[in-house]
């Protein structure tokens, strides 16, 4: 099979999501939200890669053009920390892809070539993907495609998730909205390189080949954790609670019904 470091490590994050997503091509049921983190997080890319322009398009695009407030809440932080990060990054090369001989596939965000930096961009306030190997495997696989590459970093666009209040009128929450952005900045925070990671991510790799191989279909009937709340981004969150609820008078449950 062809692998990735999201196809490998989703196996250990959730189990049943890896099997609906790559073993059974399960169809999605998913009620998407404005803020919806893949969905941003892709807008994101794009206006710091494309240009603002073309992540507004790509947001738009996902929820078939019909924009509403919410929407253009979100749009006004992808122009915001969008514009000025376009500028900065538009001469690097952007989107490069990684294909080795036994089937890794991978996508550099961005590649510095007077620095030889790759960088890792995350509309994200969570730093676990510090410790993640996937910056590591570029390198590790970059430089097998003949990228001379020196420097790894993380650059950190801040996400701001203010909500407006019940006394607040839509003008001033987006004036709130765009101070509090002010006030944020993107971080760049290098890492230094390590091989572990990439013998550690081998060896999940080989379990994971493993199971879809030979065990892939006992993951259909994992169980799920009925003392976890339902991951509210996950694409299959639908069949999870049918697991655990059942189906009602053999009636399907339509995704709305569920929030």
């Amino acid at each position: 099979m062809n692998y990735s470091y999201s196809r490998i490590s989703g196996y250990f994050t959730c189990a049943r999501s890896w099997w609906h997503r790559y073993v059974n091509n399960t169809p999605t049921k998913k009620k998407i939200f404005a803020d919806d983190a893949l969905i941003c997080g892709s807008a994101m890319h794009h206006c710091i890669q494309d240009g603002v322009d073309e992540g507004l398009s790509y947001y738009e695009k996902q929820f078939n053009n019909y924009i509403g407030d919410r929407h253009v809440n979100e749009e006004l932080k992808f122009i915001h920390f969008g514009t000025p990060l376009n500028d900065f990054f538009g001469e690097h090369q952007h989107e490069i892809k990684l294909k080795s001989n036994d089937g890794f596939v991978g996508f550099i965000d961005d590649y510095d070539e007077n620095t030889k930096t790759v960088i890792d961009f995350k509309y994200s306030n969570n730093r676990s993907y510090l410790s993640s190997p996937q910056i590591h495997l570029y390198k590790y696989f970059g430089e097998q495609q003949g990228l001379e590459i020196d420097k790894l970093g993380f650059l950190f666009v801040p996400k701001v998730a203010i909500r407006q209040r019940k006394t607040e009128t839509l003008d001033s929450f987006r004036e709130r909205l765009m101070e509090t952005m002010v006030s944020k900045t993107p971080e760049f925070i290098e890492i230094p390189y390590n091989e572990v990671k990439i013998y550690n991510f081998m060896r999940d790799k080989e379990i994971v080949e493993d199971v879809y191989n030979n065990h892939s279909d006992e993951i259909e009937y994992f169980p799920c954790d009925p003392d976890k709340k339902f991951c509210r981004f996950c694409d299959y969150q639908y069949y999870c609670i049918i697991q655990k609820y059942g189906i009602n008078d053999g009636k399907d449950i339509e995704c709305e019904d569920l929030y």
